[in-house]
């Protein structure tokens, strides 16, 4: 059997449901600090503050270290404007947005996993720590659903 590349050019690669898909209870423009290209399924993460708002940035997950329920986490799935299979971020600015994401913290939100998988094993976490991070992102209203 051929191997088939995944298309991560629709959103509906990433997304299985959501409570109101019309209007997206679970998206949010956030701020990714700029550290290179980004992909459709990229981790991001925040420390958890009651303070913190829209503008406080998120870094991209590179190590198993940010796993803490301490930390907020975001699914990026484009730039400011859409959906992109891969975007570089601009520079963060006053009063603007350099991504969207998936935040969850409305709940009914399921998402594929392979995009995630591939995103978190690429950014060196192992299999035992993408499952760390799986139950994390329960807890915050993003469920992950295994992608056949």
């Amino acid at each position: 059997m051929p191997f088939v590349a995944y298309n991560r050019t629709r959103l509906s690669d990433l997304v299985q449901n959501e409570l109101d898909p019309a209007v997206g209870y679970s998206r949010q423009d956030i701020n990714v600090t700029p550290a290179g290209e980004v992909t459709m399924g990229a981790v991001a993460f925040r420390a958890k503050d009651s303070a913190n708002t829209k503008d406080t940035p998120y870094a991209l997950l590179t190590a198993a270290d940010a796993l803490v329920d301490t930390n907020e986490f975001a699914i990026v799935f484009g730039n400011e404007y859409s959906c992109k299979d891969a975007f570089t971020p601009r520079a963060i600015a006053a009063n603007q947005f350099n991504a969207v994401a998936f935040v969850g913290k409305n709940g009914a939100l399921i998402l594929k996993e392979r995009l995630v998988q591939e995103y978190a094993l690429g950014a060196g976490l192992d299999e035992p720590e993408f499952e760390v991070l799986r139950e994390l992102l329960k807890s915050q209203g993003i469920i992950l659903e295994t992608t056949l």
